[in-house]
């Protein structure tokens, strides 16, 4: 179990402004992506829908809002299986092997940890959800980060 019911019902209210509407959910994902991107240029070449592109110009593009979307879809999904061990172990092993397909490998992976963290803390003011996503996020990473087996 990544959270208990407690911290993650606190957490996912807090978040809920930011992931309530596709809106809000683009919003949010593009915001990852900035930041992601902006720390490591070198990883826009790994999307499918975004080659060619650049820092320059991926966050203009129509590519980027659908993984921004899809991020955050899958954010929330993780974090609705959070409080339950066995139904986050099998979404986390979803992703794991999704990654796998899209030519990432688990040192790759691993680095858009601390960028995450400090992307989703950013949107909270609660010092005890910024933990949550925190202890979150140190949770999924290294599992999803097991299936790539890159």
């Amino acid at each position: 179990m990544a959270l208990t019911k407690e911290e993650l019902d606190k957490l996912l209210a807090e978040l809920k402004p930011h992931v309530d509407t596709p809106e809000h959910r683009l919003a949010t994902g593009l915001a990852a992506y900035t930041a992601l991107f902006k720390a490591h240029p070198e990883y826009i070449s790994h999307f499918s829908r975004l080659q060619g592109l650049n820092a320059s110009n991926v966050m203009q593009s129509e590519g980027i809002k659908h993984y921004a979307t899809t991020l955050i879809d899958a954010t929330v999904n993780l974090l609705s299986a959070a409080a339950n061990g066995k139904e986050l172990e099998g979404v986390t092993k979803k992703y794991g092997q999704d990654h796998v397909t899209r030519q990432v490998n688990q040192a790759e992976f691993m680095s858009g940890l601390p960028v995450f963290i400090s992307v989703f803390q950013s949107l909270l003011h609660d010092s005890g959800n910024k933990a949550s996503v925190e202890k979150f996020l140190k949770h999924i990473f290294p599992a999803i980060s097991a299936e790539i087996k890159a």
